[in-house]
Order: structure tokens, then C-alpha cells, then sequence
């Protein structure tokens, strides 16, 4: 499949836009809060965490160093969720996570996630 060539034009077009704008980052900048967020969550560090460390460390609201709160409200010096796509807006009650927190907890485990 390829993009069709209008299509190249109109995000070139928009890239050289915003960049005159002087609205981008620099390529430092985005590597170094890629290299931030892969340091903290990337798979060779999730690899080495299990159980209820590991459920912290990717779940757990409310902690300011957890990946929910990452993708969904950190936008400081340290990473900008809003330039990667950040999770914020959603609800997590049909979510993966939600339903891992109620196995956890005890309750019933869950037999299908609705996704909407």
C-alpha cells in the first residue's frame, strides 16, 4: 500500500509550516523525552518488574511516576504526553487495567472487556 502523493505534499506542506512557526521541538529535545520515557517503561525495564511492583509501576493512579499518569497528565520539563499521543479524556472502566485491578483486588475474574 502507498500513500498517495497528494497526501506527501499536504503533510510536507504542513511540517514545513509548523517549523518556520517555530511550533517543533527540536530532535534533541523529542530523544531525550523519548529517551526519559523508554528509561521508566521501555521493555527491557517492565521486563524486570513483576507482580504487584509491576501493576504499580504501569497502573497505579494516582502515583505521579506510574505510565497511566504519564500518558495521561504529564506534560512538564521531563515529557510532554500531548506530543506523543497522550491517553487523557477517556474513561478506564472498559479498560485492560481496570479489569486487572479488579482480579487483583479479588472480585470475579472478568470474562470479556467491552471495548467502545
Amino acid at each position: 500500500m502507498t500513500i498517495d502523493d497528494r497526501v506527501i505534499r499536504q503533510i510536507k506542506a504542513e511540517y514545513n509550516k509548523l517549523e518556520r512557526e517555530e511550533k517543533l521541538l527540536p530532535p534533541d529535545k523529542l530523544d531525550e523525552y523519548r529517551d526519559r520515557f523508554r528509561e521508566l517503561f521501555g521493555p527491557e525495564r517492565l521486563a524486570g518488574l513483576d507482580g504487584e511492583t509491576l501493576l504499580n509501576t504501569m497502573h497505579l493512579h494516582g502515583n505521579k511516576d506510574s505510565l497511566v499518569y504519564w500518558l495521561e497528565f504529564k506534560n512538564d520539563e521531563e515529557f510532554s504526553n500531548r506530543l506523543f499521543g497522550g491517553i487523557g479524556g477517556g474513561t478506564a472502566s472498559n479498560s485492560v487495567s481496570s479489569a486487572a485491578r479488579r482480579r487483583v483486588s479479588g472480585s470475579p475474574a472478568v470474562h470479556s472487556i467491552s471495548r467502545t
